[in-house]
């Protein structure tokens, strides 16, 4: 037997240069902040003297212990998401595979399987689940999404069709269409963008958003673009999506992209400050060096939210303190820099 432990996973976050505009091909000039955004000032913010208390969010925790067959050994958890009462887990050490259990941990059964076929798959790296027609999409190597109903039967292949992108890792399924991140391995960031939006019916590209010069200070290594990240709240009726080197969380809304909570600092890195780091050899070095720098540097990663709470941690690279946990309550739209949650659900 496997234990599975549901946590709350909160976020690190990054530092650029951000704009949002309604159109499919979204530079960023038209940004504005507007009352439905979080604005965090890192500079003014004061730290709460108490942790907060998971039982004041949350009314209990429970605990599955998913039932493990010849089919449902999971390696790692890459990607979970429950949806119609059951939970559909994506195991990253088997190629990908994505498995499903029942709410009390009982294997159903595989969603597709590893291989070659028509109807198989192989290296995946994220699943996204449409909850209108109760279809996931789990998007694998060499921009291939298979389609499956969530009993598991197949439905299709899409193949993406959008060029000059040449890998994609991350995918979510919104309001008709679907969204993938953009890995291109090119220098013209001014001229290539984070997010495309894909037509599911025909896998052509029918938009793009996030312009990597603006958004994302031109910073484009293939490998230290969007790893560890990608899309959260997945369900939501408005999605995030996070990258490794921007001060903005934005979000799906309506088929756009727009900014949910925006972080400010006149500490931040500047595309400037990226540009220098091109003398290194490769991108782990670039890294090193915006470490070394005076300027704050920002990565995220882990984010929670549940219908009147928003959480994440800010990790400040270049700090003594490098850990901020943040909680915002969607209610009163109050902004908190916490102690880490205590978690008295289960420690006393």
């Amino acid at each position: 037997m496997k234990h599975l432990t549901i946590k709350l996973f909160f976020l690190l976050l990054t530092f650029a240069s951000c704009d949002f505009s309604g159109n499919k091909y979204v530079s960023v000039k038209q940004f504005e902040i507007d009352s439905s955004v979080y604005v965090l000032n890192l500079d003014t913010l004061q730290e709460s003297e108490e942790s907060v208390r998971l039982s004041s969010i949350f009314p209990k925790v429970k605990t599955i212990i998913l039932e493990t067959t010849k089919e449902s050994v999971i390696g790692l958890v890459g990607h979970l998401q429950v949806f119609d009462d059951k939970i559909f887990i994506m195991d990253s050490k088997s190629q990908g595979i994505v498995l499903s259990f029942d709410m009390n941990g009982k294997f159903l059964r595989p969603i597709g399987r590893i291989g070659a076929g028509p109807d198989e798959y192989m290296y995946a790296s994220d699943f996204t689940i449409d909850p209108v027609k109760k279809e996931i999409y789990i998007l694998y190597t060499n921009l291939h999404i298979n389609k499956y109903t969530t009993d598991g039967a197949f439905v299709g292949t899409i193949k993406l069709k959008s060029k000059p992108v040449r890998h994609a890792r991350f995918i979510q399924y919104h309001n008709g269409k679907i969204y993938t991140d953009m890995n291109h391995f090119t220098d013209s960031v001014d001229k290539e963008y984070l997010l495309q939006e894909i037509d599911p019916e025909t896998g052509e590209q029918t938009g793009q958003f996030l312009n990597i010069g603006e958004y994302n200070n031109g910073w484009n290594e293939p490998y230290f673009t969007s790893g560890g990240n990608g899309f959260v709240a997945k369900l939501s009726e408005s999605p995030k999506f996070m990258h490794l080197f921007t001060y903005v969380i934005p979000e799906l809304n309506q088929n756009t992209v727009k900014p949910a909570i925006v972080l400010k600092s006149k500490h931040f890195a500047t595309r400037s400050d990226v540009e220098k780091t091109k003398v290194e050899r490769d991108a782990g070095e670039r890294v090193r060096s915006l470490r070394k720098s005076k300027k704050l540097t920002l990565s995220h990663n882990n984010y929670a939210e549940t219908k009147n709470h928003i959480f994440f941690i800010c990790r400040r690279l270049n700090e003594k303190r490098p850990l901020c946990w943040f909680m915002i309550d969607k209610r009163t739209k109050s902004i908190k820099m916490e102690e880490p949650p205590f978690n008295d659900l289960v420690y006393v």
